[in-house]
């Protein structure tokens, strides 16, 4: 009896296996027996593609799609070709040094896809250029300028020599500047055209650069300043060109520009905060005495500076003071040393005691100022800024 019921439950799960084993045989299983690239020259690609189907018991047996794709896929994932010919045309001029590119070919049958991939590489590709940076083109050791007149070679096809080629789109990437050796402090500037100027104080990490910068002039008189240039064609890890400029301690007639610029932009903000009325008949600045602190980056200049009303026989204003600031202008401050009783009245009027924060100055442009020199010993009568 108990054999008889066993049956009786078995015979339905048997039924059910038989007819799913004869489901999966008459479903047919497809894939790629081959898929090979053939290479002509950089420029033109030959597929080589093979299906077939593989059924449940037996050997797989060579099938024809109803329909096959092609598609060419950058490192990037934009498409470089699609469509059903083997033979294909690749642009491989506007492409990186040895970017990696994706073949996948998919064959579509009644009910099923099957695709392939394959992976090869773009050619070898270098960039060449001469000497193409200006810097520093400011007092600051900021800024600077750039021209890069790239020529693109790629390397021969089955051979190691190189040919130039013509790219559509512009050579891109970033240049890395550091301090001699101290390549931690350096400072990235991407790049999208082959000319244009540069700020490196606007970069991130520009303060350690600043640093590792006035620290080598603090030392000594001169400080290489390295610039590594990285395009979309450098080798993996490695800059395509390389530049080396030497930047020179500033000379003290070029620090006594940089005072009197200061000076006269601090006394043209002075006498704007105090004056009454628009417009003010003369104005004067002497310098007196300064100097500089390179541990800090900061002037001190004890200047005059004298104005005069804006009506007729109006009286005049004369105050004496100590100008800081940073050497890039920023930190400005004027402290009130002495002065008249006009001014100091006018002073007192507008100002809460001693100290006048003036923000920032603008900061000297040398490449342009004249050499101007001027004797800590103020002639009298003998104004040395005037506006």
């Amino acid at each position: 009896m108990g054999r008889h019921i066993q049956a009786i439950i078995l015979a339905p799960f048997l039924f059910g296996l038989m007819l799913a084993a004869s489901a999966c045989g008459l479903r047919k299983n497809y894939v790629v027996t081959q898929l090979d690239v053939r290479r002509a020259g950089w420029d033109t690609l030959y597929v080589q593609v093979q299906f077939g189907e593989r059924p449940l018991f037996s050997d797989i047996k060579p099938a024809e799609p109803e329909r096959q794709t092609v598609t060419l896929f950058d490192a990037s994932f934009d498409t470089l070709y699609a469509g059903g010919s083997l033979v294909i045309p690749l642009r491989d001029q506007e492409l990186g040094n040895e970017e990696r590119i994706l073949l996948e070919v998919c064959g579509d049958f009644p009910g099923h896809l099957v695709c392939e991939q394959k992976t090869f590489a773009a050619s070898p590709k270098r960039v060449l250029a001469s000497d193409a940076i200006e810097y520093p083109t400011d007092s600051l050791f900021a800024q600077g300028r750039y021209h890069f007149d790239f020529e693109v070679e790629r390397m021969h096809f089955g051979s190691k020599g190189w040919e130039p080629i013509h790219r559509r789109r512009p050579v891109e990437g970033y240049v890395l500047a550091y301090v001699d050796s101290l390549s931690r402090a350096a400072v990235k500037m991407p790049f999208r055209h082959n000319r244009g100027r540069f700020d490196l104080a606007s970069l991130d990490n520009y303060r350690d650069f600043r640093y590792a910068l006035h620290s080598r002039l603090f030392d000594g008189n001169q400080a290489a300043v390295h610039f590594d240039v990285y395009t979309d064609l450098s080798p993996f890890g490695k800059p395509s060109l390389s530049f080396e400029k030497f930047v020179t301690r500033k000379t003290e007639n070029e620090r006594r520009v940089e005072v009197a610029k200061f000076a006269e932009a601090a006394g043209r903000k002075i006498v704007g905060i105090l004056k009454r009325f628009l417009g003010g008949r003369h104005a004067y600045v002497y310098i007196n005495e300064w100097k500089f602190d390179a541990a800090t980056r900061t002037y001190s200049t004890t200047m005059e500076l004298h104005w005069k009303g804006a009506f007729f026989n109006a009286k005049w204003f004369d105050i004496a003071g100590r100008l800081d600031v940073h050497e890039d202008g920023s930190g400005a401050i004027f402290h009130l040393l002495d002065g008249n009783e006009s001014a100091e009245q006018r002073w007192s009027q507008h100002i809460d005691g001693v100290a006048l924060s003036l923000d920032s100055l603008p900061a000297p442009d040398l490449s342009r100022a004249p050499a101007r020199r001027f004797s800590n010993d103020r002639p009298r009568g003998q104004p040395r800024h005037s506006w």
